[in-house]
């Protein structure tokens, strides 16, 4: 790259998103790294609907409830239209600054993209008008689409390579979001963050302003009727006072990977000895 081929006006530019990428990585990892981890609500169904651990109220507020299925560990959510999940906010979710993590499992059917359905896996109790909240759902729109981050203003991050999941298939998500430098999104242990909504600049970052607070929070579901549900299964949902970092995200990751493991050649010789080999697809250290 010869620095004198490059236009005058993009001196600037460059300089601003080296300053603000080194900030933004400076001030997120400082804070991860000065700030204790603590798990603010953990939703693991092995006791129904109540959370393991809630530092607000741990039963859900609603009694169109989902179905107990199996999960990535014992038990797990499957929603349904008309099924939802409605938490109370205050000391389970900080809309300023935190984590979402958990597994979820692809619908049973698939994902089609001619449906263009809202999959929601995660949304705070409000007013869509007021595009102030947390939003995390899947968009099966072939063109725009894929696992959504809305958090405000139509600020968004989204994952395309959500869509191309199969069917019934576990994969642990885990979103990160700070008001005063940014957010991000990662997929089986991996950052996969891509930036989207009304700037398009998610690889510059960003802070916003806190708004307004929220009653409550639903998991599965757009509302508290069940509308816009997730249409697969939820499971160990967790979520955190700050943002987590890597080394915190594969760690989360790690406690139930989920590993398929293939038997090249299963045919053998009675009474004989064969060299078994297996292949690991998609395993992350």
């Amino acid at each position: 790259l010869v620095l004198a081929d490059i236009p005058a006006s993009w001196y600037l530019v460059l300089v601003l998103v080296l300053l603000q990428g080194s900030s933004f990585g400076a001030t997120w990892a400082e804070g991860a790294r000065d700030a204790p981890l603590e798990v603010l609500f953990h939703l693991d169904f092995e006791n129904g609907f109540v959370a393991a651990k809630a530092k607000g109220e741990a039963k859900p507020t609603n009694d169109n409830l989902p179905e107990l299925v199996e999960g990535v560990h014992g038990k797990a959510a499957r929603f349904a239209q008309g099924k939802a999940l409605r938490y109370l906010e205050p000391g389970n979710l900080r809309n300023e600054r935190g984590a979402v993590a958990m597994w979820v499992q692809t619908p049973a059917k698939g994902i089609s993209l001619d449906d263009r359905d809202w999959l929601t896996l995660l949304r705070e109790d409000s007013d869509r008008a007021s595009r102030n909240f947390l939003w995390f759902w899947l968009w099966t729109n072939e063109v725009y689409g894929g696992l959504r981050f809305d958090f405000q203003d139509g600020k968004y991050d989204v994952l395309h390579s959500a869509l191309a999941w199969g069917k019934g298939e576990w994969h642990h998500v885990v979103v990160n979001w700070d008001c005063a430098s940014g957010r991000s999104v990662y997929l089986d242990g991996e950052s996969a963050s891509r930036g989207g909504g009304d700037d398009r600049k998610g690889f510059i970052p960003i802070s916003w302003p806190v708004k307004t607070t929220h009653p409550a929070f639903f998991v599965g579901a757009f509302d508290a009727t069940g509308t816009s549900p997730w249409t697969g299964a939820i499971d160990e949902v967790k979520i955190f006072g700050r943002p987590l970092t890597d080394a915190e995200i594969r760690a989360e990751f790690s406690r139930f990977r989920r590993v398929t493991v293939r038997a090249i050649n299963p045919y053998l010789y009675a009474g004989g000895r064969a060299t078994c080999r297996v292949a690991f697809k998609d395993l992350h250290a």
